[in-house]
């Protein structure tokens, strides 16, 4: 797909200049960018080394969400017994109570119960449980709802959301596009400098001969504590916001 590009002068230093004597590569973007691409980090896809995109590097972890409809009215005052994970929660229903009341009443005992691992919301007789902590390890606990009463029944656990961990991608280079402002879309092919003197925006002040590293927002800095380094240095100075050579190794 065409992509629309401002050229610039080369005499510009612009994000996303290059100089000779570096490594070009081509690498086909997972997501689409706009707005001036010029220099931003490059991080291979999650799940395909083979595509890229800018953006976060850390793909936050998932919490586990499992819902369970109830259906039938209660014909005599029992309890229910909800199971999530290692922890159950009685719950005491009336005759006559509907699915959405006996939904209510679970949602008011597993949170009232300390030792629960899942968070619990309805909307009428459909139960949803969150669990607490995010990761896929709550993938393998068990979900569930065990009724004595004749004519209220509890339909099967069904995945809303599988917990997933998080992931780090990795660092590949730095985009290389000499223009002022342009959009690239999925599927796009994009150059990107693997080695060699790009030019990049920081988000503090720089000075040349510096170890490159990258912050939480995935932004370049020259500071290193708490952020994460990449195989680079710094080859000028520059402002806070402004554009230094960077030397990817």
């Amino acid at each position: 797909m065409a992509l629309n590009f401002e050229n610039v002068g080369l005499n510009e230093i612009i994000p996303g200049l290059t100089k000779s004597g570096g490594v070009d590569e081509s690498i086909q973007l997972d997501s689409a960018i706009t707005n001036g691409v010029g220099g931003q980090p490059l991080f291979a896809a999650f799940g395909d080394e083979s595509k890229a995109s800018t953006g976060s590097a850390v793909s936050a972890a998932v919490k586990r969400k499992v819902s369970i409809t109830l259906s039938g009215n209660v014909t005599s005052a029992t309890s229910l017994t909800f199971t999530g994970g290692t922890d159950t929660t009685a719950v005491t229903i009336a005759a006559e109570d509907t699915p959405s009341e006996v939904a209510a009443k679970v949602v008011t005992a597993v949170n009232a119960d300390s030792g629960a691992l899942v968070t619990a919301s309805n909307s009428g007789p459909v139960l949803l449980f969150e669990f607490d902590a995010a990761g896929a390890a709550a993938n393998s606990a068990t979900v569930s709802i065990a009724v004595t009463d004749a004519t209220l029944s509890a339909g099967a656990a069904v995945e809303v959301t599988a917990g997933s961990d998080a992931v780090t991608r990795s660092f590949i280079g730095i985009l290389a596009h000499n223009f002022a402002k342009g959009t690239a879309e999925v599927g796009d092919f994009m150059s990107y400098r693997r080695h060699g003197l790009v030019a990049v925006s920081v988000v503090d002040a720089v000075s040349a001969w510096k170890p490159a590293y990258l912050d939480g927002n995935d932004k370049l800095t020259a500071t290193s504590s708490g952020n994460t380094a990449i195989d680079g240095v710094f080859r000028s100075n520059a402002e806070a916001g402004g554009t230094a050579w960077l030397e990817l190794k």
